[in-house]
């Protein structure tokens, strides 16, 4: 195993460890605002560590590239995702309490 591959396989062993972290948050958080941060860190920890960690363990190739491209994707996209749940949960929250 060469440097990189050890590398590869710690840091997918960290995005790991955040998604199943974050999975007991989920389970043990007792609101939805507390759940939607367990699932956040989740989303924007654990699965680009993840796929970190197999880029590095795959090599330079185009799969590499694939892992790269969705990497940052999901870093871009998963934060305005969890803060438009957190939005609407809010605002359904603020319509219950004008009833």
């Amino acid at each position: 195993m060469t440097i990189i591959n050890i590398l590869g396989h710690i840091v997918l062993s960290f995005g790991l460890f955040f998604i199943v972290t974050a999975l007991v948050g989920l389970v043990r958080m007792p609101d939805e605002y507390s759940k939607i941060h367990a699932a956040g860190v989740s989303d924007s920890l654990g699965y680009p560590m993840c796929y970190l960690g197999l880029a590095l363990i795959s090599g330079m190739d185009f799969m590499s590239i694939k892992f790269f491209v969705i990497f940052i994707l999901i870093l871009i996209i998963s934060p305005v995702i969890t803060h438009n749940i957190a939005l609407s949960l809010s605002m359904q929250d603020q319509k219950e309490r004008v009833k």
